[in-house]
């Protein structure tokens, strides 16, 4: 299924999962959901792209009850063209350098 037509059914989300690094040992605190379209909906006209959103969501705790919210700002961009890798060849882990050319 193409991709936008994923999004206009409303199953694509950004989903922050938020942790605790401890020395004891990682936590997971929770995680916050956002589907795409309520992100996209604010950018309704192009001189809105330009603008940063911002957004409060709730918390979500492992055991599936809410507590807290997240504030976040965010902010698309224009999309733009990667460039094609090089072809070049690269060697890791040998410390030696490439051979030289041969000329004929």
């Amino acid at each position: 299924m193409a991709y936008r037509a994923v999004q206009l059914e409303n199953r694509l989300a950004l989903v922050v999962k938020l942790k605790s690094r401890r020395k004891t040992g990682d936590k997971d605190i929770g995680e916050v959901r956002v589907m795409t379209t309520e992100l996209l909906e604010a950018f309704g006209d192009a001189n809105a792209v330009a603008h940063e959103k911002h957004m409060s969501k709730s918390v979500v705790i492992p055991d599936g009850t809410s507590q807290g919210t997240l504030a976040f700002s965010y902010k698309f961009g224009n999309t733009i063209q990667q460039q094609q890798p090089s072809t070049s060849t690269v060697n890791i882990g040998n410390n030696a350098p490439p051979p030289p050319p041969t000329v004929q």
